[in-house]
């Protein structure tokens, strides 16, 4: 294929990183980035693959690069906030996760990240609150209710139950979720729902 089609890069580093072969996915975005540096998706796929390929740092950077050129990228900032949120940069997360529902105040993505954020800094009161508030502004946004049955697992065992509901409701063939299920039945010692819940794994896998 012509080495200066962007299009084909980008779609060949997209197949690389599904194989997560990273480091030729890498150097077809750099390829891809030198002949338009104007594609914001450019840069987000180009700080997955740094992240999911363990340069964490320069993920980081491409991000912090991406936001000075789209300074009002809603989608931007909750990269960010994710980012952060990973290096453990707990109050850099929260302030881009606000700084994203500044530019849309509706939005979900911003509440998972913020309840996400105060799980790890053991506020699960707010962190509940949060949660709760990004399931209100998207029903469908499984991350939050998955984060909401963990948090009630051990204090309030039939509300999680309800969350792990919900989720398999919007996921109702994701193994992972019917593993969790199962593994929360099994440790209310309630046996027959577990089996249940993997009965269900064994039927979809």
């Amino acid at each position: 294929k012509n080495p200066n089609d962007e299009a084909a890069l980008m779609a060949r580093a997209r197949f690389f990183y599904t194989r997560q072969s990273y480091g030729a996915a890498l150097k077809d975005l750099e390829s891809a980035l030198r002949i338009d540096s104007s594609r914001l998706e450019t840069y987000l796929l180009k700080s997955r693959v740094e992240m999911d390929y363990f340069r964490s740092l320069e993920s980081l950077r491409t991000l912090q690069k991406a936001e000075s050129l789209w300074p009002d990228s809603e989608l931007t900032k909750e990269h960010l906030a994710r980012t952060l949120l990973i290096l453990k940069q707990y109050d850099q997360a929260a302030e881009k996760a606000h700084q994203a529902l500044q530019i849309r105040p509706g939005a979900a993505t911003p509440y998972l990240l913020l309840g996400m954020i105060a799980k790890e800094k053991q506020d699960t009161v707010a962190a509940i609150g949060y949660l709760q508030q990004a399931v209100q502004n998207d029903a469908d946004l499984l991350d939050a209710w998955i984060e909401l049955a963990r948090i009630h697992t051990d204090t309030n065992p039939e509300e999680a139950a309800v969350y792990f509901e919900s989720a398999l409701q919007i996921a109702s063939d994701d193994l992972l979720i019917w593993h969790a299920y199962g593994m929360f039945w099994q440790n209310m010692d309630s046996l027959e729902q577990a089996k249940n819940a993997y009965d269900k794994m064994i039927s979809i896998d």
